[in-house]
C-alpha cells in the first residue's frame, strides 16, 4: 500500500495534465489495437470469399471470361499408340534403307 505523497500546488497541475495526457495514450493504442483486429477480421473475411470464389470456379471448371472450359481427356493411349507405329515404321524403313547399302 502506497502513501500518499505531497505535491506542491505549483506541481498539481502538471500531474493532472500527465496523467490526462497518460490515460490519451492509452486511449489511443487501444483504438490502434481494436482497427487492427478490425483490418485483420476484414481481409481474413475477404481471402476467405476469394478462395471460395476461385474453388467455385474450379469445380465448376470456368474460365475468366465465363465460359465452360472442355473437361480434358485423359485418355491419350489411341494417339500414344499411333505414334508408336508411325516410329516404329520409320525405324523399320530406315534400318531397310541402310541393309541395302
Amino acid at each position: 500500500i502506497k502513501k500518499p505523497v505531497f505535491v506542491p500546488r505549483h506541481l498539481r497541475g502538471i500531474q493532472k495534465a500527465a496523467e490526462k495526457q497518460e490515460e490519451q495514450e492509452e486511449q489511443l493504442a487501444k483504438t490502434k489495437t481494436e482497427k487492427l483486429e478490425k483490418r485483420k477480421q476484414e481481409s481474413r473475411a475477404l481471402v476467405q470469399e476469394v478462395v471460395s470464389t476461385v474453388s467455385k470456379r474450379n469445380a465448376l471448371d470456368v474460365d475468366d471470361d465465363g465460359t465452360m472450359n472442355a473437361i480434358p481427356d485423359d485418355d491419350d493411349t489411341d494417339d500414344r499408340d499411333a505414334w508408336e507405329v508411325r516410329e516404329l515404321l520409320r525405324l523399320l524403313e530406315d534400318w531397310e534403307v541402310e541393309q541395302q547399302r
